[in-house]
């Protein structure tokens, strides 16, 4: 389910006991935290999705190349007729002699001695990063779990930023009445936010991202 920069903004400053008027991180802090980690949970829980490309049959031996992709990493590339499927193209390392496709570089090159129908539609599976929100209304297309992966990151980063401005000899928490906390304390805090994004993200990691298609190609016209 997704969540707008602005809401996930509301959830962090909730985790960091930092909702109050006199705030510690500022707005555009606090947003880049969250980018960060949007960032860095996209590492290792990559959107799945995939993306359809209108397929031209090339000059026979030539290599029919897609350079519109937006998807990171490839793993399956079917072709669809009239809605049905006809063909599972096999990777280039699992193909036989007609060759196979291959994503390099962003580049999706099928293979030039593979006949397919011209005008069909090639559907390409993969994994790509979430979108950078730009904006309080921008949709970040997170689930649950890589939400709370986010929300561990950013409270690892806020304790790393309070280390550095204890060496500053900054407060803790800049509201009345907050008590100071010295860099011995802080640097317990951050060993323990890091040890929890630590847990959560090998938790949460996709272990599919990885995975490259090997079944062997069939077409049926």
């Amino acid at each position: 389910m997704a969540i707008t920069l602005s809401a996930l903004r509301t959830i962090v400053r909730r985790d960091l006991r930092d909702s109050g008027t006199t705030k510690t991180w500022s707005d555009d802090e606090v947003n880049d935290m969250i980018k960060w980690g949007v960032q860095e949970v996209s590492r290792i829980r990559p959107q799945e999705t995939y993306e359809e490309v209108a397929y031209t049959a090339p000059a026979v031996g030539a290599f029919f190349t897609i350079n519109t992709l937006t998807l990171d990493t490839v793993y399956r590339v079917d072709a669809y007729k009239s809605s049905k499927l006809i063909a599972s193209v096999p990777f280039a390392q699992d193909a036989a002699a007609t060759g196979g496709w291959d994503f390099i570089n962003g580049k999706l090159h099928m293979p030039p001695y593979l006949v397919l129908p011209d005008g069909c539609t090639l559907r390409v599976f993969g994994y790509k990063h979430y979108t950078q929100p730009t904006s309080d209304a921008s949709s970040i297309e997170l689930d649950d779990d890589a939400t709370n992966a986010v929300r561990a990151w950013v409270q690892k980063e806020a304790m790393f930023m309070l280390i550095s401005d204890r060496v500053r000899f900054q407060q803790w928490q800049v509201a009345a009445g907050a008590s100071d906390t010295n860099s011995i304390q802080l640097a317990q805090l951050y060993g323990a936010a890091d040890r929890r994004w630590q847990s959560i993200s090998k938790a949460v990691r996709d272990r599919k991202s990885t995975r490259l298609n090997s079944s062997h190609i069939t077409i049926s016209y």
